[in-house]
């Protein structure tokens, strides 16, 4: 997972659920308590709305004794008990039951302690609530209210709690191990509502707030890295501007940041380029004098063979050579020097540039030998194509071993057109392939004159297949030795040629 993008989203993520986790154990562990006593409050607060609710039924049964008859009175109770499941019952003041009702064991106590004047008496036992309170009538007779309250749910109810009428039982505990109460937090409430349904929605919602999260960080470097590649590429005039945003963050102010290193970076460049041509044409000056000079001391002094003179006017070619590569390196790299593109025969040029290294290096015990060759085309310029792969075959001829030869081959792949150029020599270090193409670098073993150039070769290569759209890369080969291959784009009527030839090739052979 290297993306940042994808750091940030799980990062999200899990701390996300890390809080909802915390959260939930934190406030259960702070509201335990407070429930557990409003549990308590509330069964109580519950039990004295029954023993008031029992009171009030037995004053009002009383009335109904007195006033509507034995009949009505029975009537009221039977349809009171039927509706509360409560066992109403009325006692006179010599303690016993109206019309002869019975009065339970259990209740004795409590309607005794009512009569004595200790107020309402309220007790639980078996599941049933019992109560026990003085009353006195209109008349200012004094008689007790008793009742016995089942308790659970109300009678008709179905449900989950109850599957048919009549009794039902008292409402069942809760499980094992779960607490008396749904304790606050994102997971209780996620599973007391009804199965996993809410809590892949909660999942979905987190996972689209952490993907806009994530996408606001990343978005922005990803648009930064796209100005790199731009720079990297060679467009030292890319910027990140506005791209970014206009927020004064921390992203933004990298990207300005960036902005400045890249204008100056783009100064430092081209000031070299115009340096380097600067220099190149104020040598050719004193460059022309000095070679002037020396053909006028050897008509004076009649000195063909003086060796001396000799050593000066081989200098004098070399630095001449140099001057011209500097020239068309600042020309390339400002995107200049290439002329007009024309359609050239590859397969014809690599066998010219061929047969001009071998006549080159034909009495060293080397030479450069073709593997393998295509009839391609490509669009460019003759001149700098030739320059590039000669230079690559050049430098592969003077370095592979004594007594063997060079490799070249051209094919075709994916619609271009591959020059591989391989030798017998030393190889290079692996950490210094990528700085072979650069303006001056010698591999440390070949930095005597000797040996080499002064390092522009490979560097006008790299140049000019950049100007045909093309690349270029440098490897070592797996029996030792170094292998360039160059890329160019094939020209558009080869590649339909070419398409067309596989075609009927596929035609024929199937």
């Amino acid at each position: 997972m290297r993306s940042l993008f994808y750091k940030l989203f799980f990062s999200f993520i899990l701390a996300m659920v890390m809080a909802g986790a915390l959260s939930t154990l934190f406030i259960y562990t702070i509201s335990r308590g407070p429930f557990e006593s409003f549990r308590e409050n509330l069964s109580r607060d519950y039990e004295e709305s029954i023993a008031r609710f029992i009171l009030i039924s037995g004053q009002a049964a009383h009335d109904t004794y007195r006033y509507s008859g034995i009949e009505a009175y029975r009537a009221y109770v039977r349809e009171f008990e039927a509706g509360t499941e409560t066992h109403l019952i009325l006692i006179a003041e010599d303690g016993k039951g109206l019309l002869g009702a019975l009065v339970p064991a259990e209740l004795g106590t409590m309607v005794k302690a009512a009569q004595d004047g200790k107020g309402v008496q309220v007790g639980n036992r078996d599941g049933q609530l019992l109560v026990a309170g003085m009353l006195q009538s209109r008349d200012g007779d004094h008689f007790v209210v008793a009742g016995l309250h089942r308790k659970g749910p109300p009678p008709g109810l179905h449900g989950p709690l109850s599957t048919s009428p009549g009794p039902r039982p008292p409402m069942p505990a809760p499980p094992p191990g779960m607490p008396n109460g749904p304790p606050g937090g994102i997971f209780p409430f996620v599973l007391s509502g009804g199965g996993p349904d809410r809590l892949i929605i909660m999942i979905l919602v987190a996972a689209g707030v952490c993907l806009l999260l994530a996408r606001s960080f990343s978005a922005p470097l990803a648009k930064l890295r796209r100005v790199t590649r731009q720079i990297a590429a060679g467009d030292f005039s890319a910027r990140v501007g506005d791209n970014l945003g206009k927020a004064a963050d921390e992203i933004v102010q990298l990207g300005r940041d960036f902005d400045t290193m890249a204008a100056a970076t783009e100064k430092m460049i081209l000031s070299r380029q115009r340096l380097l041509r600067d220099i190149s044409h104020e040598l050719r000056s004193p460059l022309a004098r000095l070679n002037v000079a020396l053909e006028l001391a050897r008509q004076r002094f009649d000195s063909r063979d003086d060796q001396a003179l000799a050593t000066i006017e081989k200098e004098s070619d070399r630095l001449n050579e140099l001057i011209g590569d500097l020239l068309s390196l600042t020309r390339l790299e400002d995107g200049e020097g290439g002329g007009e593109k024309e359609r050239i025969d590859l397969w014809e040029l690599v066998l010219q540039i061929v047969e001009d290294a071998n006549f080159e290096v034909g009495k060293t015990e080397r030479g450069v030998k073709v593997v393998s060759l295509e009839d391609l085309q490509i669009d460019g310029s003759p001149e700098l194509v030739r320059r590039a792969i000669e230079n690559v075959v050049r430098n592969a001829a003077r370095y592979t071993a004594p007594h063997t030869e060079a490799e070249i081959s051209l094919g075709q792949r994916e619609g271009m057109a591959v020059i591989q150029v391989s030798d017998h020599g030393p190889g290079v270090p692996a950490e210094e392939l990528e700085a072979l193409f650069r303006p001056f670098y010698r591999v440390a073993a070949a930095r005597d004159r000797q040996s080499g150039g002064a390092g522009l070769g490979l560097a006008i290569a790299a140049q000019a297949v950049k100007w045909h759209g093309g690349s270029i890369e440098a490897a070592n080969g797996q029996t030792g030795g170094l292998m360039v291959t160059i890329s160019l784009p094939l020209s558009a009527s080869a590649t339909v040629e070419l398409w067309e030839k596989e075609r009927q090739s596929g035609i024929a052979t199937g």
